[in-house]
């Protein structure tokens, strides 16, 4: 983001599993979090507050960048 010159509200992370939850939270930016990924499943449904965008496939991800 620095090397980018981009603030928070124009950066999205995008993962998908806790740490990447976690890092998206500590960073203070928009949160895309694939439920197709490896580590989806051990996201535990407490961790998630709405304001997270879920995605099911990578063409859904196109969505998440542009919103």
């Amino acid at each position: 983001m620095r090397e980018a010159s981009a603030d928070n509200s124009a950066t999205l992370l995008v993962g998908d599993s806790t740490v990447d939850l976690q890092t998206g939270r500590n960073a203070g930016v928009r949160i895309c979090l694939a439920r197709y990924g490896f580590g989806f499943a051990d996201i535990a449904a407490g961790a998630l507050v709405g304001d997270e965008v879920l995605v099911d496939s990578p063409l859904e991800i196109l969505d998440a960048v542009l919103r």
